[in-house]
This record gives structure tokens, sequence and C-alpha cells, in this order.
């Protein structure tokens, strides 16, 4: 998976298709939705998310 932005467009590109997102709010949603980030904790320079490991 990969995760970047274009101009004022996110996307997500996955194995299976690419996602595009509008806003940085869609995106962190979408990250929160696939359990890729959480956004449990102050928001940092990453805006907020953290990537859980997979410990």
């Amino acid at each position: 998976m990969v995760i970047r932005k274009h101009d004022e467009t996110y996307y997500c590109d996955t194995p299976v298709k690419l996602l595009k997102y509008g806003t940085t709010e869609e995106m962190r949603s979408c990250l929160e939705r696939y359990r890729l980030a959480t956004s449990d904790r102050e928001p940092d320079v990453a805006g907020g998310l953290e990537v859980p490991s997979h410990e």
C-alpha cells in the first residue's frame, strides 16, 4: 500500500484499487477504518496519526 498526496488530493494505492480523498480528515478516516493508524494521541508533525505496531 502506498499513501501519497498530489496537489490537493490524497491517494491510497492498494493492490486491489486506488482510493482518492479530498481532505486530510477523509484520509485519516480511511487509515483508521483499515486499522493502519490511530488518532488517540496528541497531534504531531504527521497530523496526529500513529501507525500501530504489529508485535
